[in-house]
């Protein structure tokens, strides 16, 4: 309602045809991908570029020989899942860490992970493409997905065993009560 009538252009961003998948599979990637595979691709994603990019990057994990014979995932989900299970497992504790924290910064992820050199294990993540550090310091999951991968890939007990260690770590009171709360399995006046 803030603008006139006529200010503005409303544009629908429909899904990629298969011609230009293709071209972005080849664009950010060195794999090359047989026809059918990326016909396969864009069937099950219905042309969701962000889908296709990460079957890229599974396919790109995988020996050439093998990359034509690649199970198409049932879902972006899974795909993601997968990602995450790839990376180092040195940088797991950090990315559990940001997965939790509503705006983590590279000190707060020190006074987390302490006994651990963190700024290294950002460096990586950031190297695999997981994280990046923004203008403001605040360090976000390059796509929201992966964030959710991490978070909801814990079992239920490190995830409340985590949500006990922030709320030690954050000094806002809310966010406090609210890693509190998410450690808990029952009703605590405390």
């Amino acid at each position: 309602d803030a603008f006139q009538p006529g200010t503005f252009a409303e544009i629908t961003v429909g899904p990629l045809g298969i011609g230009h998948l293709q071209r972005l599979l080849h664009q950010r990637f060195e794999v090359r991908l047989p026809r059918s595979t990326v016909a396969a691709v864009h069937n099950a994603s219905r042309g969701n570029p962000m889908f296709a990019l990460e079957f890229a990057r599974a396919a790109e994990r995988e020996p050439a020989d093998l990359r034509a014979q690649l199970p198409v995932p049932s879902s972006l989900e899974e795909l993601v899942s997968e990602r995450v299970k790839a990376l180092p497992a040195e940088t797991q504790p950090l990315l559990e860490l940001v997965s939790a924290i509503e705006r983590p910064t590279p000190p707060s992820l020190e006074q987390g992970l302490e006994g651990t050199d963190a700024e290294a294990l950002v460096d990586e993540a950031v190297s695999a493409g997981t994280i990046v550090v923004g203008n403001d310091g605040v360090v976000r999951f390059t796509h929201p997905l992966l964030g959710a991968a991490v978070y909801f890939g814990m079992p239920p007990g490190r995830r409340r065993a985590l949500h006990l260690h922030v709320a030690g770590l954050v000094d806002d009171l809310e966010q406090q009560a609210r890693h509190l709360a998410l450690a808990t399995t029952s009703p605590n006046e405390e």
